[in-house]
């Protein structure tokens, strides 16, 4: 084996191991967190000693409870459309989800349910479980906010300009989800 093969193997294998963290660190995050989240550009909200009181009044089963026929299909997506949606000048919602991951299963019913109340909005969404292990080291390699934030599956984000603009990272309430688009300008 030529020594630039023991390099190209040594690389792969990095890229691998990487991977194998990430998405082990996002299973943990997600799974074992026992914690909703709300959106990280804005502050969380806090009583008079300073505990933190964004989660007290999240339902984690609010999801269970909208009828099917009160939800609409996400749009399901690839890295390289994630990519180009990033790029875009126009703001576009997506979520990340895993298969098996709870939070998700709890999410999703949520996030279809605004889609059916929002006709003009279009969530995209890329679910992990599916993907390639060239398109797992493309989508973690389309940002620094993979490698370098703490994030875990349900992940909700808002690109433009190439730039990851704000985050849900986490479960989180209708009415907060609702509350962040707004801000984001992407509902009225």
């Amino acid at each position: 084996m030529s020594n630039k093969q023991k390099e190209n193997l040594k690389t792969a294998i990095i890229v691998v191991l990487v991977m194998v963290i990430v998405f082990g660190a996002s299973f943990f995050v997600s799974e074992l967190s026992g914690k909703a989240s709300t959106y990280s550009k804005t502050s969380s909200s806090s009583n008079e000693a300073g505990e933190d009181t964004s989660y007290d009044d999240i339902d984690y089963d609010e999801g269970a409870s909208i009828p099917e026929s009160e939800q609409k299909d996400l749009t399901e997506i690839s890295v390289s459309k994630f990519i180009k949606l990033k790029k875009a000048s126009e703001k576009s919602l997506v979520i990340i989800t895993r298969d098996g991951c709870s939070w998700c299963e709890r999410y999703l019913p949520i996030m279809k349910n605004i889609a059916y109340l929002y006709k003009n909005l279009t969530i995209y969404n890329i679910n992990l479980a599916e993907l390639s292990d060239d398109e797992s080291t493309d989508l973690m390699t389309s940002d620094d906010f993979f490698t370098e934030e703490d994030w875990g599956t349900p992940l909700t984000l808002v690109v433009q300009n190439n730039k990851i603009v704000d985050t849900i990272n986490g479960f989180t309430s209708k009415d907060l989800t609702i509350e962040f688009l707004k801000d984001q300008g992407l509902i009225q």
